[in-house]
C-alpha cells in the first residue's frame, strides 16, 4: 500500500523505513515541525515534586533549555510511553515512571502513585508537566479532579509546516491508500486543508491513528474509514495498515 506519514521528522523518516522493509511504499508529509520555546530563567524546575512529560519533542526541548543541569536528572519522572522513555534515558534521567502511551493513561498512574502515598506534589512543590500550547487536555483535567497541583510549562510548539499547494499535490500524484496520524493536531491541520478542494481525493483514503484519541479529532463523515492500533503503539498502527 502507498503510505502517508503525517509526523515530523526524524520520526517520519524512521517510520518509512520501517514501512519500506514490510512492503509497503512509504510517503512522508511532515505536516508541522518542532519548535522549542525558551524557558523563563525564572522558573523554578527545582521546586518540582516531579516532572511529566508526555513528547519526546518535550525532552528533546529541555536538553537545551539553559536553566537544565543534572540535579534534575534524578527527580522522579513520568513519561508518556516507551519513546518518551527512550529520549529521557538517553538525556540522563534515571528515575523513570513510563505509561501506556496516552495522557489519560499516565494521569491514572501519577493519581495511582499519589493514592499510594509514592508522591506528594503541594502548592510549592507541584508536578511540573513539560508540554506544549496546544494539547489535550485529559491529563491536566484528571489530574485536576484528583486535586494534584500540576504546573504547565510551555517548552516547544509544533508548527505547521506545508503549504496548501503542497498538500493537494501530494495527494493527487501519489495515488495514498492509508494516512497515517500520530497527533491530533496533525488531523486537524490534515482536515483543515481539505477545505474548498476536491473531496473525491478524501472519500476513499483510509485513516490510521494511534489511539482512540487521536481518532476522535477526525471529522464525523470519514468515521467508517478509521483504522484505529489496539494499543497506542507504533507497530500496532503499522498492523493496521493490513487490516
Amino acid at each position: 500500500m502507498r503510505v502517508l506519514i503525517t509526523r515530523p521528522e526524524p520520526s517520519a523518516s524512521v517510520t518509512a523505513s520501517k514501512l519500506l522493509k514490510i512492503g509497503h511504499t512509504p510517503i512522508t508529509f511532515p505536516m508541522s515541525r518542532r519548535e522549542c520555546v525558551e524557558i523563563s530563567t525564572q522558573t523554578n524546575l527545582h521546586s518540582a515534586s516531579a516532572f511529566i512529560f508526555t513528547s519526546a519533542n518535550a525532552v528533546h526541548c529541555f536538553k537545551n533549555t539553559p536553566i537544565s543541569n543534572p540535579e534534575l536528572l534524578s527527580k522522579l519522572t513520568y513519561v508518556v510511553g516507551d519513546k518518551t522513555k527512550g529520549e529521557a534515558l538517553k538525556l540522563g534521567f534515571n528515575n523513570i515512571q513510563t505509561g501506556t502511551g496516552n495522557g489519560q493513561a499516565l494521569a491514572e498512574l501519577i493519581v495511582r502513585d499519589f493514592n499510594d502515598r509514592q508522591i506528594a506534589p503541594a502548592a510549592d512543590t507541584p508536578l511540573i508537566y513539560l508540554t506544549a500550547e496546544n494539547r489535550t487536555s485529559d491529563l491536566e483535567e484528571t489530574l485536576a479532579k484528583n486535586k494534584l497541583p500540576v504546573t504547565p510549562i510551555i517548552i516547544y510548539e509544533m508548527i505547521t509546516h506545508f503549504s496548501q499547494a503542497q498538500f493537494i499535490s501530494v495527494l493527487k500524484n501519489n495515488a495514498i491508500d492509508i494516512v497515517l496520524f500520530y497527533s491530533q493536531s496533525a488531523v486537524r491541520r490534515f482536515f483543515a486543508a481539505i477545505n474548498n478542494n476536491d473531496p473525491n481525493l478524501f472519500t476513499s483514503l483510509r485513516y490510521g491513528c494511534l489511539s482512540k484519541e487521536i481518532a476522535s479529532a477526525i471529522p464525523d463523515e470519514f468515521s467508517n474509514q478509521i483504522d484505529i492500533a489496539i494499543e497506542p503503539k507504533e507497530h500496532h498502527l503499522l498492523a493496521c495498515i493490513g487490516n
